[in-house]
């Protein structure tokens, strides 16, 4: 027999019960990547990571990626603007 149409374990959103702030009240890992591109085939070439205890960042790590290729250099991206 299937699960009918309405049932809440066929929903497709995740469940909603718990606020952001319930979310962060234990120890929380954020992750952030930058790569060559945002396509297929594209490659990771930096990830950094901070963990957050009681609303307090209390590690946090950083480290470039070798690629495996070249990586052009594309001033429009690094060049800071004031």
């Amino acid at each position: 027999m299937g699960l009918a149409l309405g049932s809440p374990r066929m929903s497709r959103e995740p469940e909603r019960s718990q606020s952001l702030a319930q979310l962060l009240a234990g120890p929380t890992v954020f992750f952030d990547t930058e790569a060559t591109g945002g396509e297929p085939g594209d490659r990771v070439v930096e990830i950094a990571g901070l963990r957050v205890e009681g609303g307090k960042i209390v590690a946090r790590m950083q480290s470039l990626v070798d690629p495996g290729l070249p990586v052009p250099a594309r001033p429009e991206i690094s060049a800071k603007k004031h």
